[in-house]
């Protein structure tokens, strides 16, 4: 999943696209067009994280307070992955104090979220 949002970001949108995961080697993530990083450097350097990784014992809470206050006022967190990989008080709080700009969620760790979640901005369904 992620190596194709990196296809369509280059060749759509002429996106430089860096990567973060540590199974793939840095000739690996090249030939797929990214460019590999430690997961600091993405949070600091990217308009757009796109979360694209399975739920496990490593990746659970691998985004939360410390990764988001590293993200760009203006930059946006995406994630399709599974919940509890981004830690959703943390998220909360960050896009409560405008600390980024936004965020496009298509996971939670409770599915359906309840109407009240503090990341959904609102008290109604």
């Amino acid at each position: 999943m992620g190596s194709r949002i990196a296809q369509l970001c280059r060749g759509l949108f002429a996106m430089p696209v860096l990567a973060y995961d540590p199974y793939l080697t840095v000739a690996v993530c090249a030939e797929r067009g990214a460019e590999k990083v430690a997961l600091d450097d993405l949070m600091r350097r990217s308009d757009y994280v796109s979360i694209n990784c399975p739920l496990t014992t490593e990746t659970r809470g691998m985004v939360g307070a410390t990764q988001l206050a590293l993200m760009r006022k203006g930059a946006y967190l995406i994630s399709t992955a599974r919940g509890h990989i981004h830690d959703e008080a943390a998220l909360a709080d960050a896009l409560g104090k405008r600390q980024i700009a936004g965020a496009g969620l298509d996971v939670w760790a409770t599915e359906p979220p309840p109407c009240d979640h503090r990341c959904c901005g609102s008290t109604t369904c």
